[in-house]
C-alpha cells in the first residue's frame, strides 16, 4: 500500500513539472501578434476620424498623398512611405530655440535605436520653403547633424501643401508670426498602414522613452 502511495505521489509530481514546462514552453513561442493582442494595455490609440458604418471593416483615417521635394532635390511622394513607420516632424533650419533640441533628441533618443532597421523611415518638414531649399536642408542635415543615410528625409515643397500636411495628416501646430514661425514641438508617429498612432513631446525625455516603446509595439505586429 505505502509503495502504491509513493508512485501516485511520483506520477502527480513529474505531470506537475511536465505541465509547468509545457506552459513555460508555449508561452516562450507566442508570436509578437499573440503577445500584442494580450497586452491590451499597449494597443495604440489611432487618431483622426473613423468610418465605422461597417463595423466588420471600420476605415480609419490615413495621411495624405503629397509630392515634396527632399534634401537631394528628388521628389518624394506616398509611394516612398509604402509599409513603413514613419517618425515625423516639423522644423526650419535657422530656428535657434524649440528646433535644435527637438532635432537632437530624435536623433539621440530615436534615430540611433533604430537607424538600421529598414521599416522606419524619418521625416523632418521645414515649415519655411523659401529659406530651407534642398542644398540648405542637405547642409543641415548632414553638417548640422551628422546624418547621411537615406532613412532620415528632410522635405520642402509648396508652403500651403506642407501646411496643410502638418495639420490635417500629422495633427501638429503650425503658423507663421510676423517675424518668425510658429510650429509643434511634437513628433507624430505614423504606422505602416498611414494612420497617426502618437504624438510626443520632443522636449520630454519620457514622452520620448514612450515614442520609442510604441515604435517597438509598430514593429512587433509587423514581423
Amino acid at each position: 500500500m505505502e509503495k502504491k502511495y509513493i508512485a501516485l505521489f511520483t506520477c502527480s509530481f513529474l505531470a506537475l513539472i511536465g505541465l509547468f514546462y509545457f506552459s513555460q514552453k508555449t508561452s516562450l513561442q507566442e508570436t509578437p501578434q499573440m503577445l500584442y493582442q494580450k497586452r491590451l494595455d499597449n494597443v495604440l490609440p489611432i487618431y483622426g476620424n473613423a468610418d465605422s458604418s461597417d463595423l466588420k471593416n471600420i476605415k480609419y483615417e490615413t495621411i495624405d498623398t503629397f509630392s515634396f521635394i527632399n534634401q537631394d532635390s528628388t521628389i518624394f511622394t506616398n509611394k516612398n512611405i509604402e509599409g513603413k513607420i514613419l517618425v515625423v516632424n516639423f522644423f526650419f533650419a535657422t530656428c535657434q530655440e524649440v528646433c535644435p533640441k527637438m532635432q537632437d533628441m530624435v536623433k539621440n533618443n530615436t534615430y540611433q535605436v533604430f537607424k538600421d532597421n529598414p521599416k522606419l523611415l524619418f521625416l523632418s518638414h521645414t515649415v519655411d520653403p523659401e529659406e530651407d531649399t534642398p542644398q540648405n536642408l542637405k547642409t543641415y542635415k548632414e553638417n548640422y547633424l551628422g546624418i547621411k543615410d537615406k532613412n532620415w528625409q528632410f522635405l520642402t515643397g509648396d508652403k500651403t501643401a506642407l501646411y496643410k500636411m502638418c495639420r490635417a495628416s500629422y495633427f501638429l501646430a503650425v503658423d507663421q508670426a510676423s517675424d518668425s514661425f510658429i510650429h509643434s514641438q511634437e513628433i507624430s508617429l505614423v504606422d505602416q498602414q498611414g494612420r497617426v498612432r502618437g504624438l510626443y513631446n520632443s522636449h520630454d525625455q519620457k514622452a520620448m522613452e514612450h515614442l520609442k516603446k510604441d515604435i517597438e509595439i509598430l514593429l512587433s505586429v509587423s514581423k
